[in-house]
C-alpha cells in the first residue's frame, strides 16, 4: 500500500434535520441520505506525490440509511491537480490503496454502488473553523 496523510480542514453536509443520524446509530428523519462534502488539503502526499492546497468535494446520495448501502456518488477534483495529483486523490476518496474500513473514505466507499465519473473543475471551497462556518460550491453543477 502506498503511505499517505493528509491535514486539513473538511465541511459535510446532510439533509437530517440535525446532525447526521446515521452516525449515532439512528435513522435519517426523511427516510433517505443525500450528503455533499468539501476537504481542503491544506498540506498532505500520497506517496511521492504533494497535494498541499488543493481541493476535493462530493455529492452522495443514499435511498435509504447510509449503513444500509445502494448509495450514488460523484466525486470533483481541483482542476489544478496534475494527473498524478488526480489519481492519488481519487485513490484516497474512493479508499483504495487502503485497509478495508481503516478511513472514513473506505466506509463510505463501501456504501456506494454507483460511482459515476469524477468532475475535475473549480472547487469553490471556505472553511473558517473558528466561526464555524462554511461554504462548498462546485461551479460545474452550481448552475
Amino acid at each position: 500500500m502506498t503511505p499517505w496523510e493528509m491535514k486539513g480542514r473538511e465541511l459535510v453536509n446532510c439533509t437530517c434535520e440535525y446532525g447526521c443520524n446515521c452516525q449515532f446509530n439512528g435513522l435519517p428523519d426523511k427516510g433517505h441520505c443525500h450528503a455533499v462534502a468539501g476537504i481542503a488539503f491544506d498540506e498532505g502526499h500520497f506517496g511521492d506525490v504533494r497535494l498541499d492546497g488543493l481541493k476535493v468535494a462530493a455529492i452522495f446520495k443514499w435511498p435509504g440509511a447510509i449503513h444500509e448501502g445502494n448509495g450514488e456518488a460523484i466525486a470533483f477534483v481541483d482542476e489544478r491537480a496534475n494527473d498524478a495529483q488526480r489519481d492519488a486523490l481519487l485513490k484516497i476518496m474512493t479508499g483504495q490503496d487502503t485497509d478495508p474500513f481503516a478511513t472514513m473514505f473506505a466506509v463510505y466507499a463501501s456504501t456506494v454502488t454507483t460511482m459515476h465519473p469524477p468532475v475535475f473543475t473549480p472547487i469553490d471551497l471556505e472553511i473558517d473553523v473558528a466561526r464555524r462556518t462554511g461554504r462548498v460550491a462546485v461551479p460545474a453543477i452550481s448552475r
